[in-house]
């Protein structure tokens, strides 16, 4: 038997599949042989499977054997089917008496996520999430960098969350971001925690605001889009030295303007003449003379 906790569900929205074989309790099976269903469409993560344990059908008691439980997150709408699993086994120790059970394919209906109340900016984050923000310094001069830690948690496809808003970065010079994830189960439910480091460099000196830091998702149990914030984040920018002000055209310090000169090593920077090493060997006078 295979069974799904719901079968309508957003993109992007769990499902939680699970397939278990029943053994009449009176009978005993060997070289059992299980395949998964197909599930195209859908992005899959295994999740603990329970112990066997008894359960009684109709009057008659069985072996209640799980063999799948699986997270599914449909990546598109539409119908789209979860395939029928198999189960080969043999009721001889011999393997002479070979039977096949399967279970029966489903359907699941994906809704396409509304467009109205759609905040700007949404990454297509589908669950539910909580932010915090952190930075390794709030005090710093102009031409120096300040590292901004973002860390989502929550129930969702934590794979799926882009990157939070920073909000305006006018006054700053953003470098590119890391970002690393553990995905975690509480429950049936899977979710995780994702985390982005952004390294900024003031361009002018003051009191300056990063943020509010915010992060726009879908939450499937209310139907609406939440936004998820971490608040603001003061930093107090004084002005650098002359060498580490930032050029208000590149955005570049002087020294990452110099920098470049130093970095690059000229290959025979005397030589009058170099040779053409695409000519084949044969071809070549010192070869002919030899």
């Amino acid at each position: 038997r295979a069974a799904v906790d719901k079968t309508q569900v957003y993109v992007n929205e769990q499902v939680t599949l699970e397939v278990a074989a029943y053994r009449d309790s009176r009978f005993a099976w060997s070289r059992a042989q299980f395949s998964p269903p197909e599930t195209t469409g859908f992005v899959g993560y295994d999740l603990a499977k329970p112990d066997a344990a008894a359960e009684t059908l109709n009057g008659v008691e069985y072996v209640r054997v799980p063999c799948l439980r699986q997270a599914l997150f449909p990546a598109a709408a539409g119908k789209l089917t979860i395939g029928a699993s198999t189960l080969q086994f043999t009721t001889d120790p011999f393997g002479a008496d070979a039977r096949q059970v399967n279970s029966k394919p489903l359907t699941i209906t994906v809704l396409s996520l509304p467009n109205a109340g759609k905040p700007l900016g949404f990454g297509g984050a589908v669950g539910q999430f909580h932010l915090e923000a952190s930075a390794d310094k709030t005090a710093l001069q102009t031409g120096q960098t300040v590292t901004v830690k973002v860390t989502v948690t929550g129930a969702g496809n934590i794979a799926t969350v882009t990157e939070p808003s920073l909000g305006d970065l006018a006054k700053f010079k953003q470098f590119n971001s890391n970002q690393s994830e553990q995905t975690a189960v509480q429950g049936l439910k899977l979710g995780g925690t994702k985390e982005f480091e952004f390294v900024l460099m003031p361009v002018e000196p003051g009191r300056l605001t990063l943020g509010p830091i915010t992060l726009a998702y879908f939450a499937p149990a209310t139907r609406a889009y939440r936004t998820a914030t971490a608040g603001s984040l003061s930093l107090a920018v004084t002005k650098g030295a002359a060498d580490q002000s930032v050029d208000s055209v590149t955005g570049f310090t002087k020294d990452e303007i110099r920098l470049p000169k130093k970095d690059i090593n000229y290959i025979r920077p005397y030589a009058k003449r170099l040779g053409d090493n695409d000519r084949v060997l044969y071809r070549r006078p010192g070869f002919l003379l030899l």
